[in-house]
């Protein structure tokens, strides 16, 4: 059997191969870049939501902290990628639309980590109240 090198597994893209940027920046490619930002940030305002369910305790909460750090951290790589494609031309703008979205993903994904921290210590309730 022939090793496989470095490849990634079949199933598993990087964010390059998904986006496309493989074959060069495109206004497509910009264009998935741009819904993936809003996907991600999405996906963490919803978290938030989730987080601010009086119900939630602190295990739940502190998982929909790591959900939403992972989250952010795959935003900012994404961020990262349009600062180093996005640089000429008409596409200049993306990369400040993605920043846009990973300021209000950090908002959100710090009040998770408050919400984590406060029912870890024991006061969910309070912190909801206040």
């Amino acid at each position: 059997m022939k090793p496989r090198g470095h490849d990634p597994p079949p199933s598993h893209l990087t964010m390059e191969q998904y986006l496309g940027l493989v074959d060069g920046m495109s206004f497509r490619v910009a264009g998935r870049m741009l819904t993936l930002a809003g996907d991600y940030t999405n996906d963490i305002i919803r978290l938030r939501e989730d987080a601010l369910d009086p119900r939630q305790d602190a295990a739940t909460l502190a998982g929909l902290a790591r959900a939403a750090t992972r989250a952010e951290t795959r935003l900012a790589r994404l961020l990262v990628l349009a600062a180093e494609h996005c640089i000429e031309g008409s596409l200049v703008d993306v990369p400040m639309a993605i920043r846009s979205s990973v300021k209000t993903a950090s908002r959100c994904r710090s009040s998770i980590c408050l919400l984590a921290l406060s029912a870890a210590r024991g006061g969910h309730g309070e912190q909801l109240a206040a």
